[in-house]
């Protein structure tokens, strides 16, 4: 008999991005003698980012069929797996970003007798791009979240408002390793002369291309630096792997053609040196339409990067002085406040403590999140 808690995280993705990193973390800092994560990835084409670090540690990383390419196999691969594995977990976890996300495993983990059932909130509110179809969908999801759900947590206040409404849950801090991130002069010198930005100023995103993200937006307010900062550059790091994904990457790739500021944009594509490349940026930016509780933007601060971000982004996020919220209807102000920035020095060796001393350090949130989990199931 295990004396750990088993836990099922549903939900992941091909992509690097800010749902898979935030559980990953989580991942790599449990005491395992507490609590362990399972895995399944249920979008994308290439493999989960982390698929050899589970294996290397002996969990399990399971593949579902996509639910809109291959419903009928999706909801009979649900099925076969808790007639199967109900037994091994304790805890069944669906990882969300709206109410159109599949809850069709908590149903199928239910009838199988998995006791604590468990949806994640991951955003702010639905894209309003869903059909009827998908609306219609995220009518029955509230029924299923009704019968099904034993537990409902969220990354941050207002994403857990957004999906849950009046209903109680729990947040669930995010984390960062904030010694990687803290700043290191060498570091940054050597990375941007490996990417051959010495003498640049660096504006940087990361993010997945998808309209949320509002990359095309970024691209305006570049073209208006470029003209009072003729040496600036502009750092995309993120994929474009996942459904819908590869339009929006063209339509950034098409409009930087357009505005002739190919010599000046880099994509830098998916990555997993993210601590490394802050170090090289001078400013970081995120435009975000909506967001749940983008883990970068602590990343960001802990690097000891100006950020700003649109004012649809939780103000929970902004834990130091760096932080910055703006209107998506005032492009110029977002010039005004990056030419400022530009000449603005910053002791970036400081901000680290303060993300720490802010609580969303990992040593400090790896714990709690056992505490949660372990006493769940106790």
């Amino acid at each position: 008999m295990r004396n750990f808690v088993r836990l099922l995280q549903v939900g992941m993705s091909s992509n690097r991005g800010g749902i898979e990193t935030y559980i990953f973390k989580q991942y790599q800092n449990l005491d395992r003698n507490k609590l362990r994560y399972d895995f399944v990835q249920t979008y994308g084409d290439g493999d989960f980012p982390f698929k050899e670090n589970v294996e290397n540690n002996g969990d399990k990383l399971y593949r579902a069929p996509t639910r809109h390419e291959a419903p009928i196999k999706y909801y009979w691969y649900w099925l076969n797996f808790f007639f199967k594995n109900h037994n091994k977990y304790d805890i069944v976890v669906c990882n969300v970003s709206n109410m159109y996300g599949s809850f069709f495993p908590l149903l199928a983990a239910q009838l199988f007798g998995v006791g604590v059932r468990m949806v994640h909130s991951h955003n702010t509110r639905d894209d309003d791009s869903h059909n009827f179809i998908q609306r219609c969908i995220g009518i029955f999801n509230k029924l299923l979240m009704i019968t099904t759900v034993t537990h409902r947590v969220a990354c941050g206040k207002m994403a857990g408002e957004f999906l849950f409404g009046k209903k109680n849950f729990t947040v669930i801090p995010v984390c960062v390793d904030s010694e990687k991130f803290a700043y290191n002069s060498c570091l940054r010198k050597r990375k941007r002369s490996y990417l051959g930005i010495e003498n640049n100023f660096v504006i940087g995103n990361v993010a997945r291309f998808n309209r949320q993200k509002n990359q095309l937006f970024l691209l305006d307010i570049f073209a208006e630096i470029k003209k009072y900062i003729s040496h600036a550059v502009l750092l995309f790091v993120g994929g474009h792997d996942l459904p819908g994904d590869d339009d929006c990457f063209l339509r950034v790739r098409n409009k930087v053609h357009q505005l002739g500021l190919e010599k000046d944009v880099i994509f830098l594509g998916m990555r997993d040196d993210i601590p490394e490349l802050m170090q090289a940026m001078d400013v970081f930016v995120l435009p975000s339409l909506f967001e749940g509780f983008p883990v970068v933007g602590i990343e960001s601060q802990a690097a000891g990067l100006p950020t700003i971000f649109s004012d649809e982004i939780t103000k929970e996020i902004g834990v130091t002085k760096l932080a910055y919220f703006l209107s998506l209807a005032k492009q110029d102000e977002w010039v005004k406040l990056i030419l400022k920035l530009s000449n603005v020095y910053f002791d970036r060796a400081l901000t680290r403590t303060y993300i720490a001393d802010a609580g969303y350090d990992i040593k400090q949130t790896a714990r709690i999140i056992e505490s949660y989990y372990v006493g769940i199931v106790k």
